[in-house]
C-alpha cells in the first residue's frame, strides 16, 4: 500500500485512510527531543493508542520525549480535528487510522498492535477501557512493557447517562459492571497507570497494581497569564466579543458528564438581576449548547448566549480566558479539570461544582458550589463582580499553585521519567514517586 505523510489533506474516503491492515500514513523519522535528559538516555520508541478525543497539547509533550506512533480511531481522528491541529502543530507522527465501528476497531487494532509492536520499546493505552485491553494482550504476548494513562472517573462518568436519561437503569448497571470488570483486568495486566491528579490517583490505585500521579499536558503559564484591564479591552474587540458586560466562560467541551443547564440557567439568572453577562462557549458543538438554551426556555438567550467552534489550544485558547471575566465549571461528574487550572494561571476567578477531583485540590483556590445549583452559581458569580479584586487575588493564588505542580515542565518530566523506568526496568515493581502528589497534598490543607 502506499504511504502518505500529514503534508496531504486527509479526508473521509481519500485513499490516505486506511484500515488496521496497513501502513501508517507517514514514515519519516520523528525528530529527536528529549529535553532534560542526560545525553545517554536513548529516545525510548513508544505506540501509543487512543480510543476518544485526544489533547493535542498531549501529543506535542509525547513527541517531545519519545519517537511515538499513534493509532486512533477514524471518526475521532477527523471530528475532534485532530487532523488538523497535528499539521498546524508541525508534528510529523506516524498514525494509523482505523475505520470502523467500536467492534471493528477492537479487532483491526488488536491485529495492527500484534502485527507491529516488537518495534517499541513501550506501549501507551489512553484510559483503562477497551483500548487498553487490547495494548494489554499485545503487551503480554510481545513482553513489552505497558503503560495506561488516565484523565476521568470511567464509572461516574458513564452513570451520568443515566442520570440525563440517555439510557436505562438496566443498561447503566450492565454498563458499570462491564466498566469495572475492565478497570480490575487492566489494571493487573498493565504494568503501570498514570492517573492525572491526586483524586484519580487514588480512586485508580484500587484496581491498578502501580499508579503514578501525572499533569497530563500540564498547563503553559507563560501562555495562559494575566492581562491588564487595557489589553483585555483589545482582546475583546480581536475575539468579536463585547466590550462591555460580564463575560462568563464555559471551557469545557459539552458532554453528558458536564452539566451546561446549570451554567446556563445561572448566568439567565444574572441577567434577570439586572447585570448584563454573558455566557460564552468555544469549545466545540455550538448547535449542542443553543439546543439547550432554546430547551430551558430561557429569556432572550440568543441576546447573550455566545457559543461558537472550538478554538486552536495552542493559538487562540488562552486569548478566550484572558477575555473572560470569570469561569464556570459545571460538572456532573469530574476528575479534575485542566481548564480550570488554565483559568486560574490566567489569572481569571473560577466558581466550580464540588463534584470529584475538584472539590479536594481546586477548593482553595475556586468558588465551590454544589451540583445542579443555578441560584448559588449565580451567588458566586455575582460575588466575582462585586469582589473583583477579592476574586482576582483568589485567582492569582491559584496560579501559583498551577505554577507549582501543574506546569508544563513538570508534566514533561512525570512521562520522561515513567518512560525511562518501564524501558530500563519492564517490570515496573518500583513506582516512581510522587513528589508533585506531595506538593498538592500541601497545597490543599
Amino acid at each position: 500500500m502506499t504511504t502518505h505523510g500529514f503534508r496531504r489533506r486527509f479526508q473521509p474516503g481519500h485513499p490516505d485512510v486506511l484500515s488496521g491492515e496497513g501502513q501508517a500514513h507517514s514514515r519519516f523519522e520523528i525528530e529527536s527531543r528529549t529535553e532534560g535528559l542526560p545525553s545517554s538516555y536513548p529516545t525510548p520508541r513508544v505506540l501509543l493508542l487512543l480510543e476518544g478525543f485526544a489533547d493535542i497539547r498531549l501529543l506535542m509533550l509525547l513527541s517531545r520525549i519519545c519517537r511515538m506512533t499513534v493509532v486512533t480511531p477514524l471518526e475521532n481522528f477527523y471530528t475532534s480535528e485532530l487532523n488538523f491541529r497535528i499539521r498546524s502543530a508541525g508534528l510529523d507522527l506516524p498514525v494509523h487510522i482505523i475505520p470502523g465501528d467500536r467492534l471493528e476497531f477492537q479487532w483491526r487494532s488488536l491485529k495492527l498492535l500484534l502485527r507491529i509492536g516488537h518495534r517499541f520499546d513501550l506501549l501507551l493505552a489512553q484510559e483503562n477501557l477497551r483500548g487498553a485491553l487490547n495494548v494489554n494482550i499485545a503487551g503480554q504476548l510481545l513482553r513489552k512493557p505497558v503503560l495506561t494513562y488516565t484523565g476521568i472517573p470511567p464509572v461516574e462518568y458513564f452513570r451520568c447517562r443515566h442520570e440525563r436519561g440517555q439510557i436505562s437503569w438496566p443498561v447503566s448497571l450492565a454498563g458499570q459492571t462491564f466498566i469495572r470488570f475492565l478497570l480490575a483486568l487492566n489494571g493487573r495486566m498493565a504494568t503501570r497507570c498514570l492517573a492525572v491528579g491526586p483524586y484519580l490517583a487514588t480512586q485508580t490505585r484500587r484496581h491498578s497494581r502501580s499508579v503514578t500521579m501525572c499533569q497530563a499536558h500540564g498547563v503553559d503559564t507563560t501562555l495562559f497569564h494575566p492581562v491588564s484591564s487595557r489589553r483585555k479591552l483589545r482582546l475583546r474587540k480581536a475575539n468579536n466579543l463585547p466590550a462591555h458586560g460580564f463575560i462568563v466562560f464555559f471551557a469545557s467541551r459539552i458532554s453528558h458528564e458536564k452539566d451546561v443547564e446549570t451554567f446556563l440557567s445561572a448566568v439567565a439568572l444574572l441577567r434577570e438581576s439586572g447585570l448584563p453577562a454573558y455566557a460564552l462557549s468555544c469549545s466545540g458543538n455550538p448547535g449542542a449548547i443553543l439546543q439547550t438554551a432554546d430547551d430551558l426556555n430561557l429569556s432572550n438567550w440568543h441576546q447573550w448566549l455566545i457559543a461558537r467552534p472550538a478554538v486552536n489550544p495552542l493559538t487562540r485558547l488562552n486569548q478566550i480566558y484572558q477575555c473572560a471575566d470569570a469561569v464556570a465549571q459545571t460538572s456532573l461528574e469530574s476528575g479534575l479539570s485542566i481548564s480550570t487550572l488554565e483559568a486560574l494561571s490566567s489569572g481569571i476567578p473560577a466558581a466550580v461544582t464540588a463534584t470529584g477531583g475538584m472539590k479536594y485540590h481546586i477548593r482553595n483556590y475556586a468558588r465551590l458550589i454544589p451540583r445542579r445549583d443555578p441560584e448559588a452559581l449565580a451567588r458566586e458569580l455575582m460575588w466575582i463582580h462585586e469582589f473583583p479584586q477579592t476574586a482576582r487575588k483568589l485567582a492569582l493564588r491559584g496560579r501559583r499553585y498551577v505554577r507549582n505542580s501543574w506546569s508544563t515542565a513538570i508534566a514533561s518530566t512525570t512521562f520522561r521519567q515513567a518512560f525511562a523506568e518501564l524501558v530500563n526496568s519492564p517490570s515496573g515493581s518500583a513506582p516512581l514517586p510522587d513528589p508533585q502528589e506531595s506538593r498538592n497534598k500541601n497545597h490543599s490543607h
